[in-house]
């Protein structure tokens, strides 16, 4: 599954004229189980609400990675003919 939420800084034109995305997310402990939670609108003002259950003590991993067009990494763009630089 693949959701895609434009979530910008600055007001951006779109047909429904609503301005920005509004994400947020919450951790819920129950007795047994989490519910990590991304909830909001989207670009088009739309709610929208993402529910996933985890047992107790199940980490969230969480990574940052550049992508090869942002900064120094764009040398490793193989758009640019460079080769794809791994991190890990």
């Amino acid at each position: 599954m693949d959701i895609n939420i434009f979530a910008h800084t600055q007001e951006v034109p779109n047909r429904a004229k609503v301005g920005n995305a509004v994400v947020n997310a919450k951790r819920t402990k129950h007795k047994g189980f989490d519910v990590f939670k991304l909830f909001g609108t989207n670009q088009d003002g739309a709610p929208f609400e993402i529910n996933i259950f985890l047992d107790n003590g199940q980490k969230i991993a969480q990574s940052i990675e550049v992508a090869g067009e942002y900064g120094k990494a764009i040398k490793a763009n193989p758009a640019n003919g460079y080769k794809v630089a791994t991190t890990g």
